[in-house]
């Protein structure tokens, strides 16, 4: 193949010189021409009428040669002093979310069995029981487990899930209860349990406002609605982006 594309490039004439006259083609030129032009790269056999001994079908498989060499050029892998500086700046970003993940893992995991005992009245599950059923995991997927769990247990309360709005609740449902923990958003699940205890305790607080105010059916009275209506409004978690 080296031969062939010498000869390719150089002519008959030239890849005989180069290769002391081996092929037939290492005479000196009898013809008078002077030295001819090889025609380009297009062409090596050039333009003039004389194919210095390269056939038609060579050609075209010398052109094929170059159009897949062409094709094949290994990219410039060389990266700029820009895309070092971005690359380093993600790493370090990467570097800082894992500590604050890390960070936020250990003080959930350290503080899960005393927010459990403080609202042990609201969860039908303890905290050993929970931890028991996330048995064997660590950091993140521990986290994750233990806010599932417990949002699925806080939530199986009607009660618990009557203390969200209308369109909360329906969240609640359709994305937490029944759902398998690794389609669940653990962090927000437990971002409703926060806003619910939280509405629960202002209820517990105005108890006296409360106490008294329903109607002869029940019902709370409207200035309660609008107030349960206020909490609610007040306390909604954000969407996620």
């Amino acid at each position: 193949m080296r031969f062939f594309i010498q000869k390719m490039l150089f002519g008959a004439r030239g890849y005989g010189e180069e290769n002391n006259g081996e092929g037939g083609g290492g005479n000196a030129d009898s013809s008078g021409d002077g030295g001819a032009s090889d025609g380009g790269d297009d062409n090596p056999s050039g333009d003039n009428g004389a194919n210095d001994g390269i056939t038609a079908a060579e050609l075209e498989e010398f052109r094929a040669f170059r159009a897949f060499k062409k094709q094949n050029k290994a990219p410039n892998t060389t990266k700029s002093a820009y895309d070092k500086m971005q690359e380093s700046k993600e790493s370090a970003n990467s570097d800082k979310d894992k500590e604050s993940e890390i960070r936020d893992n250990v003080l959930f995991e350290s503080g899960f069995d005393t927010f459990m005992e403080k609202n042990k009245g609201l969860f039908s599950a303890t905290s050993q029981s929970i931890k028991e059923a996330a048995q064997g995991l660590s950091g993140s997927e521990l986290t994750h487990t233990l806010r599932c769990t417990a949002a699925k247990d806080f939530f199986a309360n009607d009660e618990n899930l009557k203390l969200l709005s209308d369109a909360d609740q329906e969240f609640i449902k359709s994305a937490v209860i029944g759902k398998h923990d690794n389609n669940i958003d653990s962090k927000k699940a437990w971002r409703y349990i926060e806003s619910a205890l939280h509405i629960s305790n202002r209820l517990k607080q105005h108890g006296s406002f409360r106490n008294g105010s329903n109607n002869a059916d029940g019902a709370d009275t409207p200035n309660v609605t609008a107030y349960l209506d206020k909490c609610k409004n007040a306390n909604k978690p954000e969407k996620a982006a």
